[in-house]
């Protein structure tokens, strides 16, 4: 665009207008010269603020500009210089010279007060500056501040006066670079100089380390960022947006990331740094043609690895320090000494990457993370292992690294205590002595511990504490305390490598090996924390039951049992006994470890969680396909329902005229009540105004009545008495003026006196002090001479004395410990006791009704005799039943005979194991023989009930302590269900 012309907004051309700024800068002079600075800052501010600024040549306007920004930095006047610079952006929004003066204009008030800034500093001394930016220059009141200003001491009055002068330009440089960075933001013409503007920024933050204000400069560039992407739709149609696709524009914005990246991690704010790596992942996306440099890319990963070393992603870190090392082999200048730094670094992280590692069921944050990095899915350790084992990076490994990797490779779960021998050599001590593994000693003790703890549940069902924890206890530099091991311990079995119980009264730790044994547990029904065997076999079959019967509802019962849960609590318990089911008669998950347990379970859990979001995606898009159908007809029904809609309109219309014909005429009839109301009220004005008169307070002419109403006159007497009240109140203070001479009289009479009094107060108090503290003194030093003689006298007994207390300790706690078993057998005895009663009563209660039960059934056949033809079918179809069930029970106790002979000779093939001890349930009273321990089911007989019969199997059940399928199977051959309690 040529500079004669300019444009305007309504498109058409206007020749500029001839302009000297002379004029007003003499003006603006001879202003500052009568010391009126402000008056001159307003001349220049409403110059620029006119609309004929617009069609100026910029360049004329240049000098206007540049003085009113000298002027309003001299005055520290930081909101007038932003105001100018956004009046002559907004005056030549769309003029390119416009916009080169601008940018001119800009670099030199950058250049000037940063200049200024450094003349300031270099009359400090480097410690005053030192002082200055260790409490980073901001004005938030903070503790830190506070303390430091209270700690420090200035001793010369220079100093003070340099500070004062430097902090208030530094606050005043920073509040520049953020408005000017708010003006030359998104504006293509205006972007190398916001480029070179905020690299700038970006150092000055980090020269005088503020902290808190680069965290702001941080969230300011990024939505600059933002707002640059979503103008990215206009490019074709606005000349002035930012084009990201253009590779030297993408460059500038890409090495502000990486300056921001570089600030981050200098201050170790770790968080802005991972904002910074997400700014930098998502600006490479909206650009796929650019490639950064190799030393530029490098630097981002070593940022990536810093980052989530400070975060204790160590997987992360080291893949992220496995990509540096790629990038830093075509550095040319690189050394040998430089490989091996690297290399020793990048091999000890990827020693600190745990092992093993279990899926994640649902969402993974490691995923975003991993997004960061361009992975699909998370690297492992085998593949960061077979990256550091390649020969030519393992050559740069030191010596210290390889020998503990080999300790680690060769380690075996039966000989722990070889581990620490290896541990314990000079070489792998000199590791904790190097500072480039410090990061690293904890995740890879970690990780060695994390080893031991799962050998240790792989080999032991349980183990006392404190073997436990000798046996984790490694040398140094990886030694731990106990509190610290038992941490560990729950970190390890809160991961999902192993699980364990904490016997505190014997101090033994119990490892589980099955993953869902504690399902099974924790549903069994227990009463006062005793629960029976029975019960055991009871919630098992439910389990099993409710497991393979979940999409048929055929059990009742069962459903009922847990109908107070909520419907999510149902779905996850019957998903988690289907898969407990499901895997129970796996023999590769009967054979694994609990790891691989966890690991089967949860890839599992993940297969299903894809099969439901698949049947999820089916049904949205049947429900989409529905809902389109339902549209059709609802556009169909709509159109019908217009053509009615029409219909009732002119029936509306109809009515809304005969509907205005009845208003009009109510509108009459309120007119004429209104007209009524009106000269009521009239009436009443004109009888106030008389009582008014009468009162005196206040005159008006009845005439002017319409000027009135009756609130009106309430409020103008009340007015007129407030008015009489306060003309009275005003000859008040000539009475207290009276009073107040004579006060004043008096004072200067007893002024003397009182201080005269007062001296000899304190003369009198002065004596009394000065004796008081000879005699404390005296007291003091008298009762420091009888304590140092007591001491000397006590002094030799001393040990005689800690010897007998530690004596009657001992003693005490002895008798405490004894007192407290003696405590412990009585509450046992009294609960067995109260335990064998209540069993008594439910026995007794049990039997009564038992025989209410029969006498009532003897009744009741007795008063059926009448009908005993009916009752012979009965009995003939019951027994032809009992005959069926018969043949099953006789098939079943074949079956039953020959798992039990299966168990006999696979137990004979085997060592006896250890006898458990378990508690004999206690027999109910039955009216059914008990059938003795080793002895076969006796046949049903013709007149036995189904309670009988249920009573006599459970019996049998729980004489030869049948497992779990045996006893189901016999309960599903005699045809039983149990009752649920």
């Amino acid at each position: 665009m040529s500079a004669a012309v300019s444009n305007s907004n309504n498109g058409r051309a206007r020749t500029q207008q001839t302009f000297k700024a002379d004029s007003i800068l003499i003006r603006v002079e001879e202003l500052i010269n009568l010391d009126q600075s402000e008056a001159a800052l307003e001349t220049l501010s409403s110059f620029l603020a006119q609309k004929r600024t617009r069609y100026l040549d910029p360049v004329a306007v240049e000098p206007v500009v540049t003085r009113l920004i000298t002027l309003a930095t001299a005055l520290h006047k930081g909101r007038s210089i932003r105001e100018a610079l956004t009046r002559f952006k907004r005056a030549y929004y769309d003029n390119v010279e416009g916009l080169k003066t601008l940018s001119a204009i800009i670099k030199t008030f950058v250049d000037d007060f940063m200049k200024a800034l450094e003349e300031q500093e270099s009359t400090l001394t480097a410690q005053q500056v030192e002082d200055i930016c260790a409490v980073t220059v901001t004005n938030d009141v903070t503790p830190f501040s506070v303390m430091y200003a209270a700690s420090s001491k200035k001793n010369s009055n220079s100093v003070e006066s340099s500070d004062d002068k430097l902090t208030p330009l530094i606050n005043f440089a920073w509040e520049a670079y953020r408005s000017i960075l708010d003006i030359l933001c998104n504006n293509a013409h205006l972007e190398p100089t916001y480029s070179q503007i905020s690299q700038r920024c970006l150092a000055f933050v980090s020269k005088y380390n503020m902290k808190d204000k680069f965290r702001r400069l941080n969230e300011l560039l990024r939505n600059h960022l933002k707002d640059t992407v979503h103008y990215q739709y206009q490019l074709g149609n606005n000349p002035i947006v930012v084009n990201l696709k253009d590779l030297e524009v993408f460059q500038r914005f890409a090495d502000q990331r990486f300056a921001q990246l570089k600030v981050c991690i200098k201050f170790e704010l770790w968080h802005e740094a991972f904002k910074s790596i997400e700014d930098i992942h998502r600006l490479w996306k909206l650009n796929d043609a650019f490639k950064p440099r190799a030393i530029v890319l490098a630097a981002y990963y070593e940022g990536i690895a810093k980052t989530f070393l400070a975060s204790r992603n160590y997987l992360i870190n080291a893949y992220a320090l496995t990509k540096f090392f790629d990038l830093y082999q075509t550095n040319p200048n690189a050394t040998e000494e430089d490989f091996k730094h690297y290399a020793s670094v990048i091999f000890m992280a990827c020693l600190a990457v745990p092992e093993d590692e279990l899926p994640t069921v649902g969402y993974d944050p490691q995923l975003r993370i991993c997004g960061l990095l361009d992975l699909e899915t998370k690297p492992t350790r085998k593949e960061l292992f077979d990256f550091v084992l390649q020969e030519q990076f393992y050559q740069y490994v030191s010596p210290e690294l390889k020998e503990l990797y080999n300790i680690l490779n060769n380690f075996n779960s039966s000989d722990i205590e070889s581990l620490k021998k290896n541990l314990n050599s000079t070489v792998i001590n000199t590791l904790s002595e190097n500072p480039i593994y410090k990061g690293y000693l904890a995740p890879l003790r970690d990780y060695m511990i994390r080893k031991i703890y799962v050998a240790l549940s792989e080999t032991n069902n349980s183990i006392a504490t404190e073997e436990l924890f000798k046996a984790a206890t490694l040398p140094a530099p990886f030694t731990l305390d106990q509190f610290d091991l038992f941490n560990s311990l729950i970190q390890v079995a809160s991961d999902d490598y192993i699980f364990f119980t904490l016997d505190e009264e014997n101090e033994t730790v119990n490892f589980v090996h099955d993953p869902y044994q504690l399902i099974v547990e924790t549903d069994v029904p227990s009463v006062e924390g005793e629960v029976d065997e029975d019960d055991e076999d009871d919630e098992e079959e439910t389990i099993v039951k409710e497991a393979t019967e979940q999409g048929n509802g055929e059990e009742e019962e069962e459903e009922e049992e847990i109908d107070h849960q909520p419907i999510h609590i149902k779905k996850v318990k019957r998903r988690m006994m289907y898969i407990t089911n499901e895997l129970s008669q796996n023999e590769k998950y009967n054979n694994a470890s609990y790891t691989e347990k966890v690991r089967m379970i949860r890839e599992k859990l993940i297969s299903d969680e894809q099969r439901i979001i698949d049947q999820e995606q089916k049904s949205i898009e049947f429900s989409k396909r529905e809902e389109e159908e339902l549209f059709k007809k609802k556009q169909i029904e709509e159109s019908e329902q217009a053509i009615i809609q029409r219909e009732i309109r002119r029936k509306q219309e109809k009515e809304s005229e005969e509907r205005l014909k009845i208003e009009e005429a109510e509108r009459k009839e309120d007119e004429k009540k209104k007209k009524i109301e009106q000269e009521l009220q009239d009436k009443a004005v004109k009888l106030a105004i008389e009582k008014l008169n009468q009162v005196g307070f206040l005159k008006i002419n009845p005439k002017d009545y319409k000027k009135y109403t009756v609130d009106k006159l309430k409020n103008l007497e009340l007015d007129a008495m407030i008015k009489d009240r306060s003309e009275f109140e005003e000859k008040l203070p000539a009475l207290f003026s009276k009073a107040d001479y004579f006060h004043r009289a008096q004072l200067e009479v007893e002024r003397p006196l009182l201080k005269e009094r007062l001296d000899k107060i304190k003369k009198e108090d002065r004596a009394r002090y000065e004796q008081l503290v000879a005699q404390l003194r005296e007291q003091a030093l008298e009762k420091h001479n009888k304590a140092v003689s007591l001491h000397e006298l006590l002094n030799p007994s001393f040990d005689a004395f800690a010897t007998m207390k530690q004596s009657i300790i001992e003693y005490r706690k002895e008798q405490f410990m004894k007192e407290r078993q003696f405590k412990i057998d009585q509450l046992k005895k009294k609960l067995f006791l109260e335990r064998v009663e209540a069993l008594k009563a439910d026995e007794e209660q049990e039997a009564a009704q038992r025989a209410a039960i029969e006498e009532a059934e003897r009744d009741e056949r007795e008063a059926q005799a009448a009908k005993q033809k009916k009752l012979d079918d009965l009995k003939a179809k019951r027994e032809a039943r009992l005959a069926e069930e018969e043949a099953s029970r006789i098939e079943a106790a074949k079956k039953l005979q020959e798992l039990e002979e299966r168990e006999r000779q696979q137990a004979a093939a085997k060592p006896a194991p250890a006898a458990a001890v378990s508690s004999t349930p206690t027999p109910t009273a039955s009216s059914t023989p008990t059938p003795a321990a080793g002895s076969s089911l006796p046949a049903r007989t013709a007149d036995q009930s189904d309670d009988d019969r249920r009573a006599q199997v459970e019996a049998y059940i729980s004489a030869n302590k049948l497992t779990f399928a045996k006893a189901k199977a016999l309960r599903k051959a005699e045809g039983i269900v149990k009752k649920r309690g």
